[in-house]
């Protein structure tokens, strides 16, 4: 005869898959298409975890004890989506920054137009506007002490 709680131990061992996919899983994704496939799989695994809980948690309800087995269930779900939550976050962080490095360069871009168009309007100073756009392309803060001297000399001339 088997144990009151078999379900729950078919369960821990499914889940100790589960887990052990997650923890090869757990660097993070490096590209876009990674953290979206990342991010389905999580959904995916989170759904399975709750759909295999629930299967465990009826099954303790065959036994003798019944708490103890539904106990270690919600603990190994817990676990499960725990696990499962921190790859998912992990997912839309570098999703997060993929997203803002996009915006970085997009800025850098728009900055450096207008740099060019403004060295073109004054006339081109050689000796001051190349080191605005440098500047203006690695996004330091010193490209508006740049852009103060070129007003400055073109407002002298």
């Amino acid at each position: 005869m088997s144990s009151p709680c078999s379900p729950f131990r078919q369960f821990a061992v499914a889940m100790a898959f589960a887990a052990a996919a997650a923890a090869a899983a757990q660097e993070g994704p490096a590209s876009r298409e990674q953290a979206r496939a990342a991010i389905e799989q999580a959904q995916r695994d989170e759904a399975q975890a709750l759909r295999r809980y629930e299967q465990a948690y009826s099954d303790c309800a065959k036994g003798f004890f019944v708490n103890p087995c539904r106990e270690r269930a919600r603990e190994e779900r817990d676990r499960l989506l725990r696990a499962t939550r921190a790859r998912e976050v992990a997912a839309r962080d570098t999703l997060r920054r993929l997203d803002a490095e996009e915006r970085a360069k997009a800025r850098a871009q728009r900055s450096a137009e207008q740099a060019a168009e403004l060295f073109v309007e004054q006339g081109g100073f050689l000796e001051i506007a190349p080191p605005l756009l440098a500047l203006v392309e690695f996004g330091t803060t010193r490209h508006l002490r740049v852009r103060d001297a070129l007003d400055e000399r073109t407002h002298l001339s």
